[in-house]
């Protein structure tokens, strides 16, 4: 629910607890591996990368192919962020046959949600369309809800920035209502940077953008967030108040 240094503290405890028993050598890997997909979400990219390796090398121990096939997963979620879309695109198809082995049907439809947002960012809308599509399918089949509100939103970006603008905008703030009904108010944030992206490639856009991003800098600072993404945010808000705000200056912003 977006409380990143709460769930921290919880882990400090668990860690504490968990070192040196070898029998809970498995649950302190799985704390290592929930620490740094905590600290992806919080953009703290290093430090998550050295919590999940820590995990993988655990994980490898106990040979446990499908979580270190899930550690690998948010791996390439930071390499994703980080703006390498080739390189999270293959560890996204290099864990789908373990996934499909272990019949692991959620994480292997957000498996394909995630190849989804590769090829979207790499400018194949077609392509992107169509993992959506069947990311959707299987998060229906499962009734996910939060889950088929992010299937949604890649669709929409797509719409928005290839298709028919005002269409994919009203996705958009649809699709941000539905991830902040479904508690998942940082994602919603998330929806709401790809709106200013959108505004701004219309100068009529940038008071909506503008406040938009005050909005963005007061959720993420609540949610604990680093001070270098907040910074960024309140940076993002100060260019689009004073006009001067781009969709290229967002997406640098988003892939921070």
């Amino acid at each position: 629910i977006g409380t990143y240094q709460a769930a921290l503290s919880l882990l400090d405890e668990a860690e504490r607890r968990l070192e040196g028993i070898p029998l809970c050598s498995h649950p302190l890997a799985r704390a290592w591996f929930a620490r740094g997909s905590i600290l992806f979400k919080m953009n703290g990219l290093d430090e998550a990368l050295r919590s999940l390796r820590r995990a993988i090398n655990l994980f490898a121990a106990l040979d446990d192919q499908r979580r270190i096939a899930r550690v690998r997963f948010v791996e390439a979620d930071i390499i994703f962020e980080q703006g390498d879309w080739d390189g999270a695109r293959a560890l996204w198809i290099g864990v789908v046959p373990v996934f499909e082995a272990a019949r692991d049907r959620h994480t292997l439809a957000s498996t394909w949600l995630n190849l989804g947002w590769c090829d979207l960012e790499r400018g194949d809308r077609d392509a992107a369309n169509a993992w959506f599509q069947r990311a959707l399918a299987a998060f229906g089949k499962l009734k996910a809800r939060t889950d088929i509100a992010r299937c949604h939103w890649g669709l929409a970006l797509a719409e928005a920035r290839y298709g028919k603008r005002a269409s994919g905008l009203a996705a958009l703030r649809r699709t941000r209502d539905d991830l902040d009904t479904c508690g998942v108010r940082t994602e919603a944030g998330l929806v709401s940077l790809d709106i200013a992206e959108i505004l701004l490639l219309d100068p009529q856009g940038a008071s909506e953008a503008a406040a938009i991003c005050r909005g963005l800098v007061r959720l993420f600072e609540r949610a604990g967030a680093k001070k270098e993404l907040l910074k960024a945010f309140a940076y993002l808000h100060e260019m689009a108040r004073v006009g001067s705000a781009t969709p290229d200056l967002v997406r640098g912003i988003r892939c921070e």
